[in-house]
């Protein structure tokens, strides 16, 4: 008997360490990784050749379905391409993982960053969530007003059903379980979602309520009826409304559609309620996967971006780590020096960096990226409250090579580049955190520099929470919980609601 016990003992134990070494195996920074450039993504991934050239086009497509469904048709400006990694992350701990999230995005300033941590193709891993979120800002970036807050998340949601095809991109699916949402709680309450302008206050079951209904009248005025082409759909016809200079037009969009309440309302529940709705073929054309240059990554460059990766999730500990393995691989790797040195000083422990960072020099004429990342480091440096005797002339530099980012990108667009095309609003960023988050600097000047940034880059919820943070630092202190509300009311990302949250709890306390 104690034999078997034994050997079903050493069974289980076995079975564990192949485990743990079949996980071992799949750590994320002993991947072999490529980069592929399209028009609209920077993909890095540790995928097959094959497979990450299949991934690229699947986002290309992606993008190109919701273009479409926010009819911004081939005249929406060239903005800058949004970052993209997908690796196998189910190693020990899942160190990347965000809320068990087999995806998410990242709002940042310059574009939003789209983590794949699944090694299965887009269709598999491009959650619902990371799909709205990703319209919601495309939107938000191209959006000449800000929308009403059922527009916001309505129309987002449409982009959570475009799928492939034989014939193309499929759009228009019906989300089964906002529609059965909806009509299980039929009622009167449906078009009050109209006229709400702050979700602060909603729990999370009533948060969810109010996006299906929201979605569910997108999706009318987007599919019941609509032409097949989608040139000029109900949804379109509010949306030219909503974005007239006209006040009055306006303030009565609806009225633009010809329907009275009672119509609308009867509409949305007669198409909710059809099983098999009309769904729109995009034809996509432009894509030349022959034309993509696959470009093998260094094991320091590839660990390096993990690194990033790490630090845009707030988890120094984890950033020091990868960037300490790149240097292993590349001891004068600038881009991981660099982001060890943000690390150490996010963790407090810059003196156990000894001579590091004094050693790293950025010239002038060094790419916009190291630049800022430089910039960056800098300004770490100087909000280390252990490091007042360097204070100042850490910020010196930080503003020195923030301001050299913005002049090469300003040389660039008079060249010919794309102006709207580089990191200028993390650069402009950069600059207002340096008055924002470093003590004895005045925050009033934090703001000049988060409005030049919104102007380019209105997408980016995150330069709301650091305007709605400036204006609490500054005395306007109404201004900023409005702000902060309208953060949480348009955003699911867990930081960003961390922060807005913080904000409000503060002054809540204060006014107590």
């Amino acid at each position: 008997m104690r034999g078997v016990l034994r050997a079903i003992v050493w069974g289980c134990v076995a079975s564990f360490l192949i485990v743990l070494v079949g996980c071992a195996s799949r750590s994320p920074d002993r991947q072999e990784f490529v980069e592929i450039r399209t028009q609209h993504f920077i993909l890095t991934s540790s995928l097959s050749q094959e497979k990450s050239i299949e991934f690229a086009r699947s986002l290309e497509f992606f993008h190109s379905g919701v273009v479409a469904l926010l009819g911004l048709g081939d005249q929406a400006p060239a903005l800058a391409p949004a970052p993209v990694l997908v690796f196998d992350d189910r190693s020990l701990g899942r160190p990347f993982a965000v809320q068990s999230e087999a995806a998410f995005l990242l709002d940042e300033v310059d574009a939003p960053m789209l983590v794949f941590r699944g090694g299965r193709d887009f269709a598999a891993r491009a959650t619902p969530e990371l799909r709205s979120r990703y319209a919601q800002r495309l939107m938000r970036d191209h959006a000449r007003v800000e929308y009403p807050l059922w527009y916001e998340l309505g129309v987002s949601q449409l982009a959570s059903s475009i799928f492939e095809s034989s014939k193309g991109i499929i759009l228009g699916r019906l989300i089964a379980e906002s529609r059965v949402s909806v009509l299980d709680w039929k009622s009167s309450e449906l078009l009050s979602t109209l006229q709400r302008f702050d979700l602060s206050d909603l729990t999370v079951p009533q948060r969810a309520r109010f996006e299906a209904q929201a979605w569910a009248i997108a999706h009318t005025l987007e599919f019941s009826g609509a032409p097949v082409s989608g040139n000029n759909t109900l949804l379109d016809v509010y949306r030219r409304a909503v974005e007239s200079r006209d006040g009055a037009q306006r303030e009565g969009a609806f009225a633009a559609l010809g329907l009275t309440p009672e119509a609308l309302e009867k509409r949305i529940y007669d198409h909710l309620e059809r099983t098999r709705p009309k769904v729109r073929a995009l034809e996509f054309r432009g894509f030349d996967p022959r034309k993509l240059n696959v470009l093998p990554l260094s094991r320091a460059e590839s660990r390096s971006r993990l690194g990033e990766l790490a630090l845009r999730l707030e988890r120094p500990k984890l950033a020091a780590a990868y960037f300490e393995r790149a240097l292993e691989d590349d001891a004068q790797h600038l881009g991981a020096r660099l982001g060890r040195v943000i690390a150490a000083a996010m963790l407090g422990n810059l003196d156990s960096l000894g001579a590091l960072f004094d050693s790293i020099e950025v010239p002038p004429n060094a790419p916009i990226e190291l630049q800022i990342a430089a910039g960056d480091a800098h300004r770490a440096v100087a909000a280390d409250p252990e490091a007042p005797v360097r204070r100042k002339t850490e910020l010196a530099q930080a503003r020195l090579h923030y301001t050299e980012a913005l002049r090469l990108l300003y040389a660039g667009a008079e060249t010919g580049a794309i102006a709207g095309a580089g990191p200028r609003g993390r650069a402009e960023l950069g600059m207002a955190l340096s008055y924002l988050e470093v003590e004895g600097e005045d925050p009033a000047a934090a703001i000049d520099w988060i409005e030049a940034a919104r102007v380019s880059r209105a997408g980016s919820v995150q330069l709301d929470l650091r305007l709605a943070q400036a204006e609490a630092k500054t005395g306007a202190e109404k201004s900023a919980r409005i702000r902060a509300r309208n953060v949480l009311s348009r955003t699911h990302d867990p930081m960003l609601e961390k922060g807005a949250r913080a904000l409000l709890d503060v002054h809540d306390d204060a006014g107590r």
